[in-house]
């Protein structure tokens, strides 16, 4: 095995580690982000790259390749884009349908440009789709850096590695043509996705539990406001409340409820779900 098929086995594999991670996050959570993410991470998966296909013995026909592998880069971006909205508000506002309109209208423009002869240089041919694809993965990792994953180390190599990606992705169109530099960069991005891959694995399969308090702590009246769970937990301990506390908080309720005290008063601030609710 040739160290340009090494690195090339190390890209595909690290793609579908990534893939396996969201799906079975999205299969979790049923949350519509991480499936439009899930989606995004199966085209990456089955990227049309010759660095990555060539070594692997599917070649794709050279009269095609100029569009077809410029496709992926705009779906992904628009699913990636639209996934992180999804994940840090809950839903798609006026605005976030307006950018990603305007997202998908000038892939559209780009791709019947690339089709004509009016784009000749291979470096301005990749500008548009390497710029949209490398700022769609550094926001989908600060996305995932301020509201999703925990402050764990390994955990952060997921968002990590998918900034340093999209870090990458931006000097393509320049990199990509430099001869003793492409065997670095293509090298560069299959250690990217693996430090990704590793932290979405230890995300989603071996997520970090809380700490708890073994002892019941002293805490006076007052009132508290907190910013995330691990807050609450280093104040009050594993359980949250005694008689007579009143909550307000964006926290599932039905998690919630397993530590809060049944004589509590829980004002639960939410965005409206679809489905029916239980009875409890």
């Amino acid at each position: 095995m040739t160290w340009e098929t090494a690195i090339a086995y190390l890209n595909f594999t690290s793609r579908w580690v990534l893939l396996t991670a969201v799906l079975y996050k999205a299969y979790q959570t049923r949350d519509k982000g991480w499936a439009l993410l899930t989606t995004a991470f199966l085209i990456d998966a089955m990227d049309i790259e010759d660095y990555i296909l060539g070594p692997l013995g599917i070649a794709i026909k050279p009269c095609a390749y100029t569009v077809a592998s410029k496709i992926p880069n705009f779906f992904i971006a628009i699913l990636l884009i639209w996934g992180a909205v999804h994940l840090k508000y809950g839903e798609s506002k006026l605005k976030h349908v307006i950018s990603i309109s305007t997202i998908t209208i000038t892939a559209y423009v780009w791709l019947f440009l690339l089709a004509t002869d009016l784009i000749e240089s291979p470096s301005v041919r990749s500008s548009i789709p390497s710029l949209f694809l490398g700022l769609s993965l550094i926001y989908f990792g600060v996305v995932l850096l301020n509201y999703v994953v925990s402050s764990h180390w390994i955990e952060r190599l997921f968002p990590w590695g998918l900034i340093l990606l999209g870090a990458l992705n931006l000097t393509y169109p320049v990199t990509r043509f430099i001869g003793w530099f492409v065997p670095i960069g293509f090298l560069l991005g299959a250690l990217f996705r693996l430090t990704a891959a590793t932290g979405a694995v230890k995300f989603v399969f071996y997520p970090v539990s809380p700490v708890t308090s073994k002892t019941e702590p002293d805490v006076k009246p007052g009132a508290f406001m907190f910013c995330s769970k691990a807050d609450v937990l280093s104040k009050f301990g594993e359980f949250y409340t005694k008689p007579g506390t009143v909550i307000v908080t964006r926290e599932d309720i039905m998690e919630l409820s397993q530590r809060v005290n049944p004589e509590s008063l829980v004002f639960w601030i939410t965005r409206a779900k679809e489905g029916k609710l239980s009875d409890s």
